[in-house]
């Protein structure tokens, strides 16, 4: 996760959805579906029956599915930017010109 995805409100990370949303319908999706979920664990490391080390982790994860022309189209966001996220979906979209109708 980088720094940037860390410092995200959860009101920045649906701005970011909606704005993707709109995008990929422009690009001529029909239905199109933005997943994001945010999940903190802790991790406790023992020796000797004391704690040695904690750690917090926080992972932020978002993914995308549309249909276009009639094909089902899936994929996930590794970076949560806007340019990254327009990237993927262009590439995305480059894909389903190549596979057949569900």
């Amino acid at each position: 996760m980088t720094l940037m995805e860390k410092e995200k409100s959860w009101n920045e990370i649906e701005d970011l959805s909606y704005f993707i949303l709109k995008k990929t319908k422009s690009f001529g999706a029909d239905d199109v579906i933005i997943g994001c979920t945010k999940n903190k664990n802790q991790h406790i490391k023992f020796v000797n029956n004391k704690i040695a080390t904690i750690k917090n982790l926080s992972k932020l994860e978002s993914g995308i599915f549309f249909t276009i022309n009639k094909k089902i189209i899936a994929g996930t966001f590794s970076e949560l930017t806007k340019e990254s996220m327009l990237k993927t979906v262009s590439e995305l979209i480059k894909y389903s010109k190549d596979i057949n109708a569900n």
